[in-house]
């Protein structure tokens, strides 16, 4: 595999996404159900998608965390949930990514 001309250089200004933008497609926007593109799907590491495309928005969130809890209650599975998470970033990347993630489900459980 070649190494990409831009390997250790701060990534071009044009690359760049619009944090704010994400965010608030994050929250706002509704996938398509009708664009196959749109549904949660995952594969061998978990679900990928951007809020930009309407691949990855709350409404994933709140459905995979509905289809779990759903599922454990049919099986009368109860205690805790238990998720994997890493990082190649190290420790403090880590906490931060599980932080949000904890953040993100409890958000999704408590909605009314």
């Amino acid at each position: 595999m070649a190494i990409s001309p831009l390997a250790g250089k701060p990534a071009p200004k044009e690359m760049l996404v619009d944090l704010a933008r994400l965010e608030r497609e994050y929250f706002e926007r509704q996938p398509d159900l009708g664009d196959p593109n749109q549904l949660v799907s995952f594969g061998t590491s978990g679900h990928r998608g951007s809020p930009l495309r309407g691949t990855f928005t709350e409404a994933h969130i709140l459905a995979i965390t509905q289809a779990i809890c759903d599922y454990r209650w049919s099986q009368a599975t109860d205690g805790p949930l238990r998720v994997y998470a890493e990082s190649f970033q190290g420790q403090a990347h880590l906490d931060a990514i599980v932080n949000e993630a904890q953040d993100i489900v409890s958000h999704a459980l408590l909605r009314e």
